[in-house]
C-alpha cells in the first residue's frame, strides 16, 4: 500500500505493517507536522508499507524500517527509528515547510 497526500518537498515514511515502531513513527511524524504547520498541503507525505512493497524499498535503498526520507532538489535526508528524535525530525519537517511553494502556486 502506498499513500501520499499534499504537495511540496517529498517525505516518505517507509513502515512494516502495523508494528509498534510503525505506529509510534505515523504518530511522531502526524504530531511533529502538527508542530512545525505542515498541512498536507505544504507538504508531500507518502507511505510505503514494505511488507506490501517490499521491491520499492529495496529499490529506494531502505533496509530499516521505520524509515523517513526527505527528498528534493537530489538532496535526500533519512531518520532511521521510530522519528522518536524529536528537534531532528522538526528540523527536517521545517526545511521542507520552509521550500514549499505556496498552494495556490502548486496546484497551477
Amino acid at each position: 500500500m502506498s499513500v501520499r497526500f499534499g504537495h511540496g518537498p517529498r517525505l516518505t515514511l517507509y513502515i512494516a505493517g502495523s508494528t509498534p515502531n510503525s505506529v509510534r513513527a505515523q504518530h511522531n511524524l502526524a504530531v511533529a507536522m502538527a508542530e512545525v504547520g505542515g498541512a498536507p498541503a505544504t507538504m508531500s507525505v507518502e507511505i510505503i508499507d514494505v511488507f506490501v512493497e517490499p521491491k520499492r524499498a529495496m529499490r529506494d535503498g531502505v533496509m530499516v524500517t521505520p524509515t523517513l526520507v526527505r527528498s528534493e532538489n537530489g538532496e535526500r535526508v533519512v531518520i532511521v527509528g521510530d522519528l522518536g528524535q524529536g528537534d531532528q525530525l522538526r528540523a527536517v519537517l521545517a526545511r521542507a515547510v520552509r521550500v514549499a511553494p505556496p498552494p495556490a502556486a502548486a496546484a497551477g
